[in-house]
């Protein structure tokens, strides 16, 4: 994976998609772990890297963004 990101990396314009679940991501440790598994291929490859949030037709992606800009609402929604 990292021989062939890199050769793309350096070759042509690339940027790396992360699809995220939605409705399985609303549970908040299964957030933090899809969130944590991003940041590490953000760092590992050095590349733009874009997080994409699929089947918000079945749950709307607010939390999500709610909780990426407020820790402590994340932090209440892990209490719960």
């Amino acid at each position: 994976g990292s021989i062939i990101t890199e050769a793309l990396g350096a070759t042509y314009p690339t940027v790396i998609v992360y699809i995220m679940d939605t409705p399985r991501s609303s549970n908040p440790i299964t957030f933090m772990s899809n969130m944590l598994y991003a940041v590490s291929i953000l760092y590992k490859y050095r590349l733009p890297f874009i997080i994409v949030l699929n089947k918000t037709d079945i749950i709307h992606h607010r939390f999500a963004l709610e909780w990426m800009n407020d820790f402590e609402l994340f932090q209440s929604a892990i209490e719960q």
